[in-house]
């Protein structure tokens, strides 16, 4: 023990001190005055480079012994030697069979990702990301984060979305990757408006748009300009979309131009639907509709579709518009895009609400909402919420449509979306007269009115209008309903809809029977139903179902009220030449039974 500590250079305190026995019992052992066990003796062994036997190894032994622990100790070096190439050969294999690994799903990456396969692209990303962060290359790591960001996003995946693009995001820009960095930034924004944080999304857009990077100038631009429409600062909108459209006619004809072109389509067809152009938005979604399929651009394509549905429901073409929105919801079902499925389920209700097929429209309602509330998409459920909401109206069912209408408002007020807050608020004004609150509905219908007024959206306008010409006359109040009344017929009449002016009409002719004017209450019914008998001559080639535009009870009544004011003021005979005028045999029936009961004469 003596020898060993000396050839290691320590002194026995030394080795006391290293093995952790007091200095007495070390000199103990070395005087054999007590005898080491075995796990002592192998801490003694370790700390002066020894093998364990050489302490029992006897003087006569002793130079055989060294020639003996030398040869060991070139066995084991050789040994060591040995473990050490092995250890880097495996190395080697390892990483070879890393690279090959990253290779192989790499390519499988790319497969996935023409044409788009985002639940795929997401399984080869998650397999990508541990063997990436081994090879520590942070560039390649944030560039498959961001890929797979980007892929969850478009399975509404939101929250685990925003989580890879914010990893992706610090990668890039510790690699000072500052471009790639936006792109994140881009992405990371539209999830945020999926969630209803326009703010907080509004902020992303504007840092992106403030780069150096074409691409990052004109999307960010543009999707400023998408939430400040949200957020009803229309003229800020029409401002960035038109700068957006600047920054893209810099590269003018390369493939990236037109897919920007596209996009700033999109937006000014959204922004048309909401002003009333909707000739314009019907023509601006067909171009929307052929480039998008000629550039493979596929969620472009689906709200395409979704716009020119909307746009020919309002110029009264349901037909057309329910097939436009039948394609987008195949598309979807096919993509298994939830939320562009929710948005054609509620257009879909809308459709069959003009069609007076109410029981389906409430159901596509409901089927809608309930997508909508799955994935989280805030635009999808106060769509939902409106489309069960006139549904449920033309039910007569004002309890459920008031629901709906409060549900989309506590919706829309919380994202501080105002376009929604006035186009529900006028739905529940109607709810609220359905009911018979007539003073509900004006405070409701005022203060939506104003909303829409002030946002300049035309179509929003003229049914807060009408909504509170009905509850003004409905109170006595003869000079509001003019007023409101006439607003009708100036809006409309600059957007050529006679589908919704005869209804003015209708109003202004009850106004003027009240105040005993009959010479232009007899004006005003006729234009009325004038007007009606326009909006049932369609096209044939659009009328291909059995015109029911009688069943809507309000379009009954302007009829009913009108052949009462003849029979008041003509007689019963004028009466019968004009229910024949409407070709509608149920309202002949009802004139018969009306003057049998009363013998020869209606009630006005």
């Amino acid at each position: 023990m003596k020898q060993a500590a000396h050839d290691a250079g320590l002194s026995l305190d030394e080795l006391a001190r290293r093995i952790g026995c007091s200095r007495a019992l070390i000199y103990q052992y070395a005087s054999g005055a007590a005898l080491a066990q075995n796990d002592r003796l192998q801490q003694i062994a370790r700390e002066v480079g020894k093998p364990l036997y050489w302490f029992f190894i006897e003087d006569l032994d002793a130079a055989q012994s060294a020639t003996e622990l030398a040869n060991l100790a070139t066995e084991r070096a050789q040994v060591d030697a040995e473990l050490d190439r092995l250890a880097a050969d495996r190395s080697r294999l390892e990483q070879r069979r890393a690279s090959e690994d990253v290779a192989h799903l790499e390519a499988l990456l790319a497969a996935y990702s023409t044409p788009a396969n985002p639940r795929k692209v997401v399984d080869c990303c998650t397999q990508l990301t541990p063997l990436l962060a081994r090879e520590e290359d942070p560039q390649r790591l944030a560039s498959v984060l961001l890929q797979q960001g980007n892929a969850l996003l478009q399975l509404q995946e939101w929250g685990a979305a925003k989580e890879k693009l914010e990893q992706a995001a610090g990668l890039f820009r510790q690699a000072s990757r500052l471009t790639s960095a936006r792109d994140c930034v881009q992405s990371l924004g539209h999830v945020n408006l999926m969630l209803g944080r326009v703010d907080e999304a509004l902020q992303q857009f504007e840092t992106v748009a403030s780069g150096d990077d074409w691409s990052n100038r004109w999307q960010g631009t543009l999707s400023v300009g998408g939430a400040r429409e949200l957020l009803g600062d229309y003229p800020a909108a029409i401002a960035a979309f038109e700068r957006a459209l600047e920054i893209v006619e810099e590269r003018g004809d390369t493939p990236g131009a037109e897919a920007g072109r596209l996009y700033v389509e999109a937006n000014w067809a959204n922004l048309e639907l909401d002003f009333g152009d909707y000739q314009g938005a019907l023509e601006r979604s067909l171009r929307c509709i052929r480039m998008a399929l000629r550039l493979g651009v596929q969620d472009q394509y689906m709200e395409a579709l979704l716009t020119n549905g909307a746009a020919y429901l309002q110029i009264g073409d349901t037909q057309s518009a329910t097939r436009s929105v039948q394609l987008a919801l195949d598309v979807a079902d096919l993509t298994s895009d939830q939320q562009h499925r929710s948005l054609a389920l509620s257009y879909l209700s809308l459709c069959d609400t003009v069609r007076r097929r109410t029981p389906e429209a409430i159901a596509e309602g409901k089927e809608a909402l309930a997508l909508a509330l799955r994935c989280s998409a805030v635009r999808a459920e106060i769509v939902a919420q409106r489309a069960l909401c006139e549904a449920y109206l033309q039910a007569l069912n004002p309890s459920e449509a008031v629901y709906h209408a409060r549900q989309g408002l506590v919706v829309a007020q919380n994202i501080r979306l105002l376009l929604p807050q006035a186009h529900l608020g006028a739905l529940k004004a109607q709810a609220q007269l359905m009911s018979g609150n007539s003073a509900d509905a004006i405070v409701e219908g005022e203060r939506a009115l104003k909303l829409a007024a002030d946002l300049h959206a035309r179509p929003v306008e003229i049914e807060c209008h009408l909504v509170l010409a009905q509850a003004y006359f409905d109170s006595a109040s003869i000079d509001d309903v003019f007023n409101h009344a006439g607003a009708v017929i100036d809006l409309a009449r600059n957007d050529h809809l006679p589908n919704i002016t005869w209804k003015a009409h209708f109003l202004l002719a009850r106004a003027n029977a009240a105040r005993s004017d009959l010479a232009v209450a007899r004006s005003e019914y006729q234009h009325a139903i004038l007007e009606l008998r326009t909006a049932r001559e369609v096209p044939p080639v659009i009328k291909q179902e059995a015109d029911t535009s009688l069943e809507d009870p309000l379009a009954l009544q302007v009829w009913q009220s009108w052949l009462q004011f003849v029979v008041e003021t003509e007689g019963a005979d004028q009466a019968r030449v004009a229910a024949a005028e409407a070709e509608w045999p149920p309202l002949n029936e009802w004139l018969e039974s009306q003057l049998q009961d009363k013998g020869g004469a209606v009630d006005a």
